[in-house]
């Protein structure tokens, strides 16, 4: 089987056996977001909705929750957001958690609104939350990647190092995210143009060049 669909077919089969959990109305959703969202996506999004639905319920499940959302109700669930305990301790957490949640919330809130379930969109009256927050580039010397290489050749399997020291080489040399290689298949490897056909966020697809 194309490994890049059995990867999709054991996520699906894994929402599936979640929504089975979850209200009727979940299941609705997610085939609103199969139109649009990559299927990582789709389960990051039922996720947070079922998180939101939990704070608006105290926990208990509920298919028609969304009825008693307010717009003061989805600010005060933001701002639940910004602190969690961790090992005992209050951590302080970025504004991207929020901006994630918030992007989950209005895609659910606009599919009830397309599909009639509502007449009114509390999501309007709110914002996204800003996410201006410079990220530290980090990045390893050649030292480092020989260092990394050298192990793989030392202590990987011998059956599987070769494919470690390819898949590690690729990662190094052409930046893709972990999730783009994972989906690679041996017939997305094109030799003659030395080009990878991969899927990268949103279903995109493109063409990266290797060495």
């Amino acid at each position: 089987m194309n490994g890049r669909l059995e990867h999709e077919l054991k996520v699906e089969s894994k929402i599936n056996e979640k929504l089975k959990a979850l209200p009727f109305i979940f299941t609705e959703f997610y085939y609103y977001l199969k139109s649009s969202k990559s299927i990582n996506t789709i389960i990051r999004y039922i996720g947070y909705v079922e998180d939101f639905m939990n704070y608006v319920t105290y926990g208990k499940t509920d298919n028609e929750f969304y009825k008693t959302v307010k717009v003061s109700t989805i600010r005060q669930y933001l701002s639940s957001l910004e602190k969690k305990v961790v090992d005992g301790k209050a951590v302080r957490m970025g504004p991207e958690m929020q901006a994630t949640r918030w992007s989950a919330i209005n895609t659910f809130f606009k599919f009830l609104m397309m599909d009639d379930y509502i007449t009114e969109n509390p999501m309007l009256k709110t914002q996204r939350p800003k996410t201006n927050v410079s990220h530290k580039i980090t990045y390893l010397e050649p030292n480092e990647i020989e260092t990394v290489l050298k192990n793989i050749e030392e202590t990987a399997n011998p059956r599987l190092k070769n494919r470690e020291l390819c898949i590690v080489s690729l990662a190094l040399s052409t930046g893709l995210r972990i999730s783009a290689i994972h989906q690679a298949n041996i017939e997305d490897i094109n030799f003659e143009t030395n080009t990878l056909h991969v899927i990268e966020k949103e279903e995109f697809y493109r063409d990266i060049p290797f060495g």
